[in-house]
C-alpha cells in the first residue's frame, strides 16, 4: 500500500445505533405454523415486501437525483466531483439509480430493506450510512491495495457451495514467521492495515456474485484457524468485534454463513463472548467446526 496514503481508523465508527444488537445476516426467522397460516403471511409478506421496495426505489431514485443521497444538503461534507458522480453511484458495480434498468438494483435494495424488517425509513438511513462509511474509507479502492504477501497469500475464493454461492477461505493462522505474527498483532497501525485487508477480502468474494433476482447473492466465508496465534487473544477480538459491526451497518444479507474451522478451545471461549451481542436468529449462521470434524462439515455444507 502506497506510504503516502493515510486511512481514517476504524476506533472512531459510529456505534450508536438504536438496538445493542448486531444482525450479521438478515434470514429472518420464523416460527413454526400451520401451512395455511403459514401460506396467507408469506402472501402477505410478499405484498408488502414489494410496495416497501417500490417505495424505498422510489426514493433512492429521488435522493440521486436531488444529490442527497451522499452529499448531505445541510452540511457540505463531500467535494463538487462527488455530488456531480452521484447519479452514477453503485455498490458493488450494481447501479442504485433504478431507471438504469440494472437487474441487480432491486437486488441490493431489498438486502437493505430485510435487514431493517421492510422499514423503508431505517433502510434509507442505512444505505446512506452504508455509503457514507465506504467514502471515507475509500472502499471502491480497496481491491487495488497491496499488502504483504504474506498476508495476501491468506486468502482465496474456490468453488461453489450446493447452492451455487461462492465460498470464500482465510487462512488465518497460517503463520510460520513468528516475527511477521507479533508484527502483525502487535501494533495498533497493523490491527488497523488488518481490518482494511479483511474487508477486501470481503469485497473480492461479493465481486463473484452476479446480483440476479431469484439467485443466491451471498458468499459462504471459512475461517481456517489451524496454527492460530493463541497469543493474541486481545487483538483478534478487537479486529472480530470491529468487523462484526462493519458487516452488520454495511453489508447486509451478503453473507450465508461463517464456517470456522479448526478451532481450538480458546477461540470458542472468545467468540462465545462476541456472539453476545447477536441475535439467536442469527448465531446459526456460525459454525464452529473441532479438527476432527472438518471433512465431515465441509462436505455436508458445502
Amino acid at each position: 500500500m502506497p506510504e503516502e496514503k493515510v486511512f481514517p481508523s476504524f476506533d472512531d465508527e459510529d456505534t450508536s445505533s438504536n438496538s445493542s444488537t448486531i444482525i450479521v445476516n438478515d434470514d429472518l426467522g420464523a416460527n413454526q405454523e400451520s401451512p395455511n397460516v403459514k401460506e396467507e403471511n408469506n402472501d402477505e409478506m410478499k405484498l408488502s415486501a414489494k410496495m416497501a421496495l417500490l417505495d424505498f426505489r422510489c426514493r433512492v431514485e429521488d435522493a440521486i437525483l436531488s444529490n442527497y443521497l451522499v452529499y448531505n444538503k445541510k452540511k457540505v461534507i463531500f467535494s463538487k466531483e462527488d455530488i456531480e458522480n452521484q447519479r452514477d453511484i453503485s455498490l458493488w458495480g450494481v447501479p442504485l439509480l433504478s431507471s438504469k434498468g440494472h437487474e441487480g438494483t432491486d437486488v441490493i435494495l431489498m438486502k437493505f430493506l430485510k435487514s431493517k424488517d421492510y422499514k423503508v425509513s431505517e433502510a434509507f438511513k442505512a444505505l446512506r450510512k452504508a455509503l457514507r462509511w465506504r467514502m471515507k474509507h475509500h472502499v471502491d479502492d480497496i481491491l487495488g491495495e497491496n499488502f504483504s504477501p504474506e498476508v495476501e497469500n491468506l486468502w482465496h475464493a474456490n468453488g461453489k457451495d450446493k447452492d451455487g454461492r461462492p465460498v470464500c477461505y482465510q487462512v488465518l493462522g497460517n503463520f510460520k514467521n513468528k516475527d511477521l505474527d507479533r508484527e502483525m498483532w502487535g501494533s495498533h497501525e497493523e490491527r488497523q492495515d488488518l481490518i482494511r485487508w479483511r474487508i477486501q477480502c470481503l469485497e473480492k468474494g461479493i465481486r463473484l456474485l452476479d446480483f440476479k433476482p431469484g439467485g443466491h447473492n451471498s458468499i459462504v466465508l471459512v475461517y481456517d484457524l489451524r496454527n492460530s496465534p493463541g497469543i493474541a487473544m486481545k487483538e483478534i477480538r478487537w479486529i472480530t468485534k470491529r468487523m462484526l459491526r462493519i458487516i452488520h451497518d454495511n453489508y447486509p444479507g451478503l453473507i450465508h454463513k461463517n464456517i470456522i474451522i479448526n478451532v481450538p478451545v480458546w477461540f470458542s471461549t472468545l467468540h462465545a463472548l462476541n456472539l453476545r451481542v447477536i441475535q439467536q436468529r442469527s448465531k446459526n449462521k456460525f459454525i464452529f467446526v473441532r479438527p476432527t470434524r472438518v471433512t465431515d462439515t465441509l462436505l455436508k455444507c458445502i
